[in-house]
């Protein structure tokens, strides 16, 4: 069991060695499926894809399930800095 243990280990730490690191281009596109209306989590989303923009990357905020509420004038009181 213990050769087979190691056997795995082996394996692992080889293929860790062929992994890419994850990277973006410098004009990549950004996508933002929103679906939160928790104003916190809201602000994360839109500040995220709002830097990203600045550096560049077109943006597309999907509003989608609850987070419909942010984009709607029912509830602008609520989410007004936005």
């Amino acid at each position: 069991m213990k050769i087979l243990q190691s056997f795995f280990a082996a394996l692992l730490l080889m293929l860790g060695a062929f992994a890419q690191p994850a990277a973006a281009g410098e004009r990549d596109p950004l996508f933002i499926n929103m679906t939160t209306d928790d104003p916190d989590r809201a602000n994360m989303a839109i500040t995220f894809g709002a830097n990203q923009m600045a550096r560049g990357h077109p943006l597309t905020i999907f509003l989608n399930d609850r987070g419909v509420f942010v984009g709607s004038r029912v509830y602008a009181g609520r989410f007004g800095e936005h």
